[in-house]
Parts: structure tokens; C-alpha cells; sequence
């Protein structure tokens, strides 16, 4: 920090030592709201410093160039590099020796762990599956994403005697049937043709890889309605699927349907189930006037 200082104005030390202050505090200050007449409104720095991680949070690689930070929050950028200094000071920003991109530090990971501690998906998802199970006559369940797998947290079941095999806590691999397709549809185009234009990644029955041309024409149906169908190897047993969005309209998680649904049925149940999702993205945070139809 002391060779930092060395090379600031007596004005630019000041704005560091007042963002320091501030981060140091922030995961305090914001989960005490009932003390925010206490504190009053932030400083201008700690505020824009709060942008800073904000915009990272929505970069889909969060790996940004101080140029580009600068240009889209507005910030000139001799203010944006002495911000960028003070959240590196603090380990909530890292920058790249090479590159000279900035991403998250590795500080800022018990912050957002504790956040998504208070986040009870099951609680928040149970709603929406019951409507879906009662509507669809189909069980429902809901998975978050875990790395390459999605982790099942949630299910209701309609009563019938056909009910999906799966039980909450299990996981299955991201990329595969109904699930997969839809994961991969509400992905940002750049990260989904990267994935698409390489070497065959996706299955339907963990064994045989299927060709990444079929799987465009997959996801493209899939864009258009919203949600992705898959049959099993059981005749009329379906699975339906639709993402879950985040803050950012990044997938998150996914509802699945599984049920005896004949042909005529999966529209009108893919509708339901898309519209579900839409609404539960919304709850999770989702700027709904940013939601695409991808």
C-alpha cells in the first residue's frame, strides 16, 4: 500500500484510504439495514467501488480491462485505477500481471458464500413446483448448477403413481437430454458457440456423444419456445426442461418436469414450465425488463 500512496496526489491517497475503510466494513454495513440512518449515504468512492464489483459480478468471464471498466460505469480513468489499487488492497480484486485484466480476488469469496447461505432455494422454489406438479400432472424438480453438474435441491411429486427416480441431494451431468439443452440455450451466445464449435461434449445416455450439429438445431428449437423436451428410453416418458436465470440472466439452475406426456401435451406443459422459470428467475433476482427469450 505504502508504494501505491508514493506515487498518489494527497487527494488520490485520500480517496484510497476512505475506499479501504469502507470495503473493509461493506459486508457489515450492508447486512445491517436497520443502521443505515447510522452510517448515512457512502462516499462517492466506496460507491463507485460498489459498482466496480457489481460490474464484474455481470461480466459473463469477469475478467475486464480497466479501460473498459472505466467506459462503462463512466468513471475517468485515473479514479477508476486508484479504486481498482484499493479493492486489490483488500483482496476483492485481482489483476493479472500479464493481461493487466482485472477479475475478483480471492477475498471476495466468503462474502458471496455467506450470501448464497442466506438463500433458501428449496424454500423459495416449492411454490412454483407445486403449481407445476399439480397443473402438468408431472413431477417436478429443481437443480442448481455445480460446476459440471447440476445438484438437485427440490421435488414435488402429482400423486401419480409414476414418479421420477431421482431424490433430492443427487446430481447428474450438466451437459445431457433436456436439462443439458436448456442449460445451454440460455447461455450468452459467445460462450455457447465456443462450446458448440468444439470437439463433442453432450450425451443422452452418458456413453455415446452426440454431434454438435444436432445439438445446434436442438438449442435453436429450444431459444424459440423456451424450453427443451427429451424422451426416454420408456415409451411417453418425458422430460421437460427450462433455466433459471440470475441477476445477471445467467443460467443458474433448471426446472425439470418428468412424466407420461404424449406429444399433443408437451407444448402446453413446456409453456407452463417456461413461464415458471421466468417467474422463479424473478424472485432470485433477474431484471425482468432484460429478460431475453433466447
Amino acid at each position: 500500500m505504502t508504494n501505491i500512496l508514493c506515487s498518489c496526489t494527497a487527494s488520490e491517497a485520500s480517496d484510497i484510504f476512505d475506499v479501504v475503510k469502507y470495503i473493509r466494513h461493506m459486508e457489515e454495513c450492508l447486512s445491517r439495514k436497520t443502521e443505515n440512518d447510522r452510517y448515512g449515504s457512502l462516499s462517492p468512492a466506496v460507491e463507485q467501488a460498489a459498482e466496480i464489483l457489481k460490474y464484474l459480478a455481470s461480466e459473463p468471464r469477469m475478467t475486464v480491462s480497466l479501460t473498459t471498466i472505466s467506459k462503462a460505469l463512466g468513471i475517468n480513468k485515473s479514479k477508476t485505477h486508484i479504486l481498482l489499487h484499493a479493492l486489490e488492497i483488500v483482496g476483492f480484486v485481482s489483476k493479472n500481471a500479464e493481461t493487466k485484466l482485472y477479475t475478483f480476488g480471492l477475498d471476495v469469496i466468503p462474502v458471496g458464500q455467506k450470501a448464497l447461505e442466506n438463500i433458501n432455494y428449496r424454500k423459495l422454489a416449492k411454490p412454483f413446483l407445486e403449481d407445476l406438479a399439480r397443473e402438468t400432472m408431472c413431477t417436478i424438480l429443481f437443480a442448481l448448477i455445480r460446476g459440471k453438474s447440476i445438484l438437485f435441491l427440490a421435488k414435488e411429486t402429482s400423486g401419480l403413481e409414476v414418479d421420477s427416480p431421482i431424490s433430492i441431494g443427487e446430481s447428474r451431468p450438466l451437459f445431457r437430454r433436456a436439462h443439458g439443452r436448456a442449460i445451454l440455450a440460455f447461455l450468452p451466445e459467445e460462450e455457447r458457440e465456443g462450446l458448440l464449435s468444439g470437439n463433442k461434449f453432450f450425451s443422452d445416455d452418458d456413453v455415446n456423444f452426440i454431434d454438435n450439429l444436432q445439438i445446434r438445431q436442438d438449442v435453436e428449437e429450444c431459444k424459440q419456445n423456451a424450453f427443451a423436451a427429451f424422451c426416454g428410453s420408456v415409451h411417453m416418458i418425458q422430460s421437460i426442461a427450462s433455466s433459471v436465470l440470475g441477476h445477471n440472466n445467467y443460467p443458474i439452475g433448471v426446472i425439470l418436469a418428468i412424466g407420461l406426456l404424449s406429444e399433443p401435451r408437451i407444448p402446453d406443459c413446456g409453456a407452463k414450465l417456461a413461464k415458471a422459470a421466468r417467474n422463479f428467475s424473478i424472485v432470485l433476482g433477474m431484471d425482468e425488463n432484460e429478460y431475453r427469450k433466447v
